[in-house]
């Protein structure tokens, strides 16, 4: 359950969204900075540091996802964080912050394209 049940989701205009509902125990979220080496769809190799409270993975198998939980609370139940904002980083290098818990039309597209290299979603 590291993306949650449905991360594409229609809005009510009809619109294509993107919305990350992990259910992840808090020990999931190391308590120390690492640094590890990420290798994109074309082959490239490059490293990555995973702050205090960091938890990776790839999504879709192309885009590099972090959650950053920074109280290593879990992320379902009554007293669970959940996502408050998103930041996108593009292939080209562009970087997209996006407030709240959905990433909106025409970026959640682009997640499904294949044309976000790393998505960031903080957790509160």
């Amino acid at each position: 359950m590291v993306a949650g049940k449905e991360p594409f989701v229609k809005d009510v205009n009809g619109e294509l969204c993107f919305k990350l509902e992990p259910a992840l125990h808090g020990r999931l979220f190391g308590g120390r900075k690492k640094t590890f080496t990420v290798t994109d769809a074309e082959g490239n190799e490059s490293e990555a540091v995973l702050p205090p409270g960091g938890f990776a993975f790839r999504l879709f198998g192309r885009t590099l996802a972090t959650y950053l939980n920074a109280k290593r609370k879990n992320t379902y139940g009554k007293d669970g964080v959940k996502v408050a904002s998103y930041l996108l980083v593009y292939n080209d290098g562009k970087r997209v912050e996006v407030p709240g818990p959905v990433v909106p039309s025409p970026c959640s597209h682009h997640l499904r394209e294949g044309r976000v290299r790393t998505i960031t979603a903080v957790l509160a």
